[in-house]
């Protein structure tokens, strides 16, 4: 996540804290300065939400990634259990499902 810390710190001048909005004039008045402080502080809650975000993005794609390898398990198990089952009809003169159909066609 995104350091409150560090985030104040990019703001902060050594006077005043006019930094992270562009080194406005001495002039601005109370108001319009907490006005400021309260767009960046939106800004930071934002870009924290962004970073969660973006961190529950990372660990659905991992879970995903995760089902499709076992599901990818699962397939090549089937396969290889269809190949001995085919294997075994053979071998007992039963012929497979889809060369029945061929030879019944």
């Amino acid at each position: 996540m995104l350091d409150s810390t560090k985030s104040d710190a990019m703001f902060r001048c050594k006077d005043d804290e006019t930094r992270g909005v562009g080194d406005l004039p001495s002039m601005i008045d109370s108001e319009q300065l907490d006005k400021l402080k309260a767009v960046r502080a939106r800004r930071i809650r934002v870009l924290q939400q962004i970073e969660t975000i973006g961190e529950c993005i990372k660990l659905v794609v991992d879970v995903l990634l995760a089902e499709v390898r076992r599901f990818s398990g699962i397939r090549e198990m089937l396969m290889a259990e269809m190949r001995c089952l085919s294997t075994i009809q053979q071998q007992d003169g039963n012929l497979p499902h889809e060369e029945k159909k061929v030879k019944a066609g």
